[in-house]
């Protein structure tokens, strides 16, 4: 007797089945027709019982107890027939009962024994003193069918192969139940089951640990530039140097460049490329290797700002030396180290694949296998490459492993000396079950510098058009102005900010300031820069014929030995790296963060009190204080989010800030650079940034109102009228600080022609052109009262009339900015209405007031 487990339709079931051979007869006496009439008596007893038992199911019996008891009795008939024959082949008669998925789902463990088991029973003693042998009940364990041992390796692979078939998808979700066996080959037969996959099978996930990303500080956050002493030689090996200057510099690049060359020159002395055994060279590049090695592990650091450096982090950092120390040119690699547990505490052993990398490539997590305990986390450490795909911001890192070992979480003494289990169809088929640790996303820290970004279109535009209200609120509305510009970035990556300062009225006469583009050249990148130089020169000797000649391999020998003693020097004393970016002094007014919000939108901080501006046509939505987790840094920032086009999140971006007033915001210099690796997410040692962009000329905008005003009425006297549409023009540049003149002409316009229908014909008579320099000296309501003095002479000659007429006001301001003048203010036309009394003279004559009209009027 035995069993199988079987697909029937599409739910696993279970198979019991029974030979019979008549010259063996029943276990332990010869079979004959009365103990097998007995048996099928006891078969239709209506009080018997009969259940099947599989341990996948807990106490749950297999099939319904109605199907159990027909199927036993279907058996047994089977076999009754057969008895009762006086002759014939051995029989076999099976009964199929479904599992129930659910039971198996909820009832098994982790890590269960397969074990099936019969019992046979009566409710009562029987009427007449029948017994079912000497008991109430009997329970039998039976075997898989055919297998005997654990020695029997071919029919046990074919009966797991049909039996895992069978059991996949138990649960509807693609989960799986895996079958093993003890490690040891001998004794009787004992079978596992290990569930795989969906909610009810092993779960591995990131522990309570956080993942830990491990990389490499820049030796500066910025691009060097500097000039050098290079030396290199000749074909016959004779120098020359002269001073080189170098733009752009990455530290960085330049050390994997030399890594990457004393990886040749090894090989080099290896193969005999010097001509001859150079025994002090070698030993030199092994000590130049090991040196770069050092030098890179002094500068690996956590990326997770919440990680605590422990023992972890001590020896991921062993880890990573290791690894850079086998391939010294492969030093932009990041460790990764990530925390896992199992659950519940059944201990596994894993063999990892990391797939989500940016290479799209699976690959190898851990060279060896890792013993996962559900008691403790573990760490599992593995490489990954970002430069693969910068434009990445964050990882989706999906960790797989296939099982390579079991170990039972109950005891152990049964399973024998080592209590390790086995799969039983092994480890290379095809379909291995599966446990994720699921996407955990960490930082992608690049390694490149950003590009300079640089500044265009910059704009200052007046008010489209000015109307209504009072003469305050036109005066009002005529100074206001709108700056545009435009950022030009090549591709901002996700870990990048751009920072942007506008600064307003930057004091004349002082120039605007160069702002540092790039930091002088270190000790290090200079010894970089020369190992560099000098060894392309005398690369091509290694290939030469010549240098088989003992001559010109001694002199090549030396100059490569002082090459590599002078990097190594530099590379033993090199410094962690600088974190302070260059041009400090200029604090941002806005900075915009390239890295999208989990609504695809993009915020934008400015410094508390600064205003925000439209970018790329967009709006500001949802202004709010900036918490201190997402502000650029401690000080106060405010928070805006825009909802970019997906077609424009590449393009360069275009900044707009309307509303300006004159009066307060009368220049602006903008400058940008771009940051990567900030904000208060990153380590601030992994930072990387180009230097400000050439400011250029002070923006300065140009208010010309050609649109013809008239002073509403009652903005009384005609005095005060003009001191308070000349007043911007007084107080608009003082801020630049450089010489200012105001050029006012006044005119008297009056109709040509009776009628009263437009268009009429205007006259104008000029009474008077002059400049006010300086005008910082000069308050407008003194200019108003020159100019009402000067009216009222030209009135006493000219006697004009004051009905239908009216006085018009021209107005230019101009400035010196840097040198060049340059109009700031216009108004081409303020029309001032008048009265016969509106040049009525006030005067103090011994501290007593009187009027004294002035004569005229006649038409």
């Amino acid at each position: 007797m035995g069993y199988e487990i079987v697909r029937d339709g599409i739910t696993p079931a279970l198979r019991i089945i029974v030979r019979f051979d008549r010259t063996t007869g029943l276990p332990g006496r010869r079979a004959d027709l009365t103990a097998w009439s007995s048996i099928r008596r006891h078969a239709y007893d209506p009080s018997l019982e009969f259940a099947v038992a599989c341990s996948f199911q807990g106490d749950v019996p297999v099939g319904e107890p109605n199907q159990a008891v027909a199927g036993y009795r279907a058996l047994v008939d089977t076999l009754f027939r057969y008895v009762s024959r006086t002759s014939g082949r051995p029989v076999t008669a099976s009964m199929v009962l479904p599992l129930d998925p659910v039971s198996i789902a909820d009832r098994m463990e982790t890590l269960s024994p397969l074990s099936v088991a019969l019992t046979l029973a009566r409710r009562r003693p029987g009427a007449r003193g029948e017994r079912l042998a000497i008991r109430e009940r009997v329970r039998s364990s039976i075997a898989p069918w055919r297998l005997r041992s654990i020695a029997s390796r071919a029919p046990l692979i074919r009966w797991a192969r049909d039996a895992e078939a069978a059991l996949a998808g138990y649960d509807g979700s693609g989960s799986r139940i895996q079958l093993a066996r003890p490690a040891y080959r001998r004794g009787a037969l004992h079978l596992w089951g290990l569930r795989w996959g969906g909610e009810h099978g092993i779960v591995v996930g990131p522990g309570s640990l956080p993942a830990v990303v491990f990389a490499a500080r820049p030796f500066t956050p910025e691009l060097l530039t500097g000039s050098v002493a290079i030396t290199v030689w000749d074909d016959a090996l004779t120098p020359g140097t002269a001073m080189c200057t170098y733009q752009g510099i990455d530290v960085d690049a330049a050390f994997e460049r030399a890594a990457a060359i004393l990886d040749e020159l090894g090989i080099a002395v290896a193969t005999g490329k010097f001509g001859r055994e150079h025994p002090s060279l070698r030993s030199r590049i092994e000590a130049a290797r090991n040196a770069a090695a050092l030098a890179f592990a002094r500068r690996l650091i956590p990326v997770l700002a919440e990680h605590d450096d422990g023992a972890e982090a001590a020896e991921a950092r062993r880890e990573m030396f290791r690894a850079v120390r086998a391939g010294v040119a492969a030093i932009g690699t990041v460790w990764v180290q990530l925390a896992a547990e199992t659950r519940p505490a059944t201990r596994l052993r894993l063999r990892g694949f990391l797939s989500g990398v940016p290479s799209k490539r699976d690959a190898p997590a851990s060279p060896v296998d890792v013993l996962l305990d559900g008691s403790s986390s573990v760490r599992l450490d593995f490489p990954a490459d970002p430069r693969a795909d910068d434009d990445q911001a964050l990882w989706a890192l999906q960790p797989k492993w296939t099982l390579t070992q079991i170990g039972p979480f109950a005891s152990e003494a049964r399973m024998g000396p080592t209590g390790r289990l086995v799969p039983v169809l092994g480890f290379e088929r095809a379909g291995e079950p599966e446990a994720s640790l699921g996407e955990l996303d960490v930082p992608a820290i690049s390694p490149l510098f950003p590009e300079q970004p640089t500044i265009s279109h910059a704009t200052a535009t007046g008010p489209d058009q000015v109307v209504g209200g009072t003469l305050a609120e036109l005066v009002a509305r005529m100074t206001c102005w709108t700056l545009a510009f435009t950022v030009h970035h090549d591709g901002l990556k996700h870990l990048d900010d751009l920072w942007i300062t506008v600064e307003f009225d930057r004091p004349h006469p002082a120039p605007a300031a160069a702002m540092e583009v790039g930091r002088a050249l270190t000790p290090l990148a200079a010894t970089l820069l020369r190992f560099e130089a000098g060894y392309l020169s005398v690369a091509s000797l290694l290939t030469h014929s010549l240098v088989t000649q003992t001559a010109l391999s001694d002199r090549l020998g030396r100059v490569v030995t002082g090459l590599v003693d002078d990097v190594t020097d530099a590379m033993s004393t090199s410094p962690a790296g600088s974190t302070v970016l260059s041009g400090t002094e200029q604090t941002p007014t806005w900075v915009w963060r390239n890295r999208p919000n989990p609504d695809g939108s993009r915020s934008l901080f400015v410094r508390d009190g600064s205003p925000f501006p439209v970018i790329t046509g967009c709006a500001p939505l949802e202004r709010v204080a900036a918490s201190a987790a997402s502000a650029p840094d401690e000080g106060a920032w405010r928070e805006a989010v825009y909802h970019l086009p997906k077609s424009v999140e590449r393009e360069p971006l275009t900044f707009v800030l309307d509303r300006l007033d004159l009066l307060s915001h009368q220049t602006a210099i903008v400058s940008a650079r771009v940051v990567r690796n900030a904000g208060t997410g990153f380590n601030p040692l992994l930072m990387r940034a180009t230097g400000w962009s050439p400011p250029g000329s002070a923006i300065v905008p140009f208010i010309d109102v050609s649109v013809p005003l008239a002073v509403p009425p009652g903005s009384g006297s005609l005095e005060e009228s003009i001191a308070v549409a000349l007043a911007p023009f007084c107080q608009a540049g003082d801020r630049k600080g450089g010489d200012r003149v105001l050029h006012i002409d006044l005119a008297y316009r009056y109709p040509l022609t009776a009628t009263e229908v437009p268009p009429q014909l205007i006259g104008t008579l000029p009474i008077l052109s002059a400049s006010f320099d300086p005008v910082r000296e000069t308050s407008s309501k003194e200019i108003a009262a020159n100019l009402i003095q000067t009216c009222r002479a030209w009135a006493q000659m000219f006697l004009p009339s004051y009905e239908g007429t009216w006085l018009s006001l021209s107005a230019v301001l101009m400035t010196d900015i840097v040198g060049t003048w340059e109009p700031l203010l216009a108004v081409r036309q303020l029309d001032l209405p008048w009265a016969p009394n509106s040049l009525q003279e006030v005067r103090v004559d011994h501290g007593t007031l009187h009027d004294d009209p002035v004569v005229g009027g006649a038409d």
